[in-house]
């Protein structure tokens, strides 16, 4: 059965947060990009009910994209403008997605909905992207923002982490997720790595993959925030925060982190600053892994 009140909530919230948005685009990006580090609460809060994951669509995606679309001066064409090197891969990716959603195998239409929704339904966020910044004051704003927010599921998951040490790891879970314990971990899931346990820690999400997945996304902002800003403490504050994004993801229990947050904090360092920095980047992110797997043992 279905609580009304969350959803009676959810409508005298959106109300007046479309009139806000409407008026000026860029505040449902923002707020957006605000709500998504705590979204995970409000689906598990609300557990096992699916209709939660749509409150982030209902309370800024659809606005943003009405109000960019109807609100901003200009033609259609100049606001659906990408660059090719993007414009072209995405259309032939959409073009994949479409033609498999008419695929014969798949057993209901609603899993063909479901699949074309996760893939393309946010992909206009692009087009609002590119047009986000209006220069560099509103690009420092939007990565210390970012870097501020990411403090939250991450210094969450490093005490969820911290917890399972200290504690059970399953009676953890438990504690902090409730009945929705079981689904956000996949079943109390972990593996062994150099002798260390290796939980699922899903933080502030729904499961680990949107959790990993946020703090990866996160090192760029990081290092952009590192390398441009012009206030020193900031620019420090991008390092402390790029290195110890690097170090939760090791921590967050997705295998794909030993790999892939190595390779983007490398590749990002590489195309910057050339083969020495990327070494000792490599070399830094090599001994927060080590540091990872011999913290529980001391």
């Amino acid at each position: 059965m279905i609580l009304l009140w969350p959803v009676y909530a959810t409508i005298a919230v959106a109300i007046p947060l479309w009139i806000f948005i409407i008026l000026q685009w860029r505040r449902g990006i923002y707020g957006l990009l605000g709500f998504l580090p705590v979204a995970g609460i409000v689906s598990l809060s609300l557990f096992p009910a699916v209709w939660p994951r749509l409150v982030k669509d209902i309370l800024f995606v659809i606005p943003c994209y009405l109000a960019y679309l109807f609100s901003v001066p200009g033609t259609w064409r100049s606001k659906l403008d990408l660059p090719r090197s993007l414009l072209i891969p995405l259309t032939v990716f959409s073009m994949m997605v479409v033609g498999q959603a008419f695929n014969p195998l798949l057993p209901t239409w609603k899993i063909a909905a479901i699949g074309m929704k996760v893939w393309l339904f946010y992909l206009p966020l692009m087009f609002l992207g590119l047009h986000l910044a209006r220069g560099w004051r509103d690009l420092r704003f939007l990565w210390r923002g970012l870097i501020v927010l990411a403090v939250v599921p991450c210094g969450f998951g490093l005490l969820e982490w911290v917890s399972c040490f200290a504690f059970v790891y399953q009676e953890t879970m438990r504690a902090v997720y409730g009945p929705a314990a079981e689904a956000a971990t996949q079943n109390f899931v972990y593996f062994i790595l150099g002798g260390v346990k290796i939980f699922r820690i899903p933080s502030t999400f729904t499961y680990v993959t949107q959790y990993f997945n946020f703090v990866l996304a996160m090192l760029i902002p990081a290092y952009a925030l590192w390398q441009t800003d012009q206030d020193n403490r900031w620019r420090r504050a991008g390092m402390c925060a790029f290195f110890f994004l690097i170090f939760v993801s090791y921590l967050s229990g997705a295998r794909s982190a030993f790999v892939i947050q190595t390779l983007l904090a490398v590749l990002i360092v590489l195309l910057d600053k050339g083969w020495i920095a990327a070494f000792l980047t490599g070399v830094a992110s090599l001994l927060l892994l080590i540091a990872s797997l011999q913290l529980p043992a001391a």
